[in-house]
């Protein structure tokens, strides 16, 4: 008798926690980059007052509707590795500090990127 109750329990514990799922599911924010996102992410970049969250949460994750916009967040990626220094308060605020060399390269990259036209996403 304590296993069907038991059994019974787990169910109506699963069951709960799927019609929690369900109904918050709609609520979470939903992150997707477009092409404008992108370059004002590297002005901010090379201005030096990019927030390290916004920074890393772009390079962190895949794009997945975009080949040309994950091929933009893959050299970032390898910006990222190479030119990063550390950080700095801007406003209170702790933003990624790039080397200068790694400025130029950011400066290269979106001016590459800006008058890409082959897709607009």
């Amino acid at each position: 008798m304590n296993l069907v109750i038991s059994i019974a329990a787990c169910f109506l514990v699963f069951v709960g926690l799927l019609l929690f799922y369900i109904k918050y599911n709609q609520q979470i924010p939903y992150y997707r980059v477009n092409k404008n996102y992108c370059l004002r992410l590297l002005e901010h970049a090379i201005a030096g007052d990019l927030p390290i969250s916004d920074w890393h949460f772009f390079i962190g994750m895949t794009v997945t509707h975009s080949e040309h916009l994950d091929e933009l967040r893959q050299m970032c990626v390898d910006i990222d590795e190479q030119y990063v220094t550390g950080s700095h308060l801007v406003n209170s605020q702790a933003c990624v500090l790039f080397s200068n060399e790694g400025k130029k390269v950011l400066r290269a990259l979106l001016d590459e990127w800006k008058f890409k036209t082959d897709f607009e996403i």
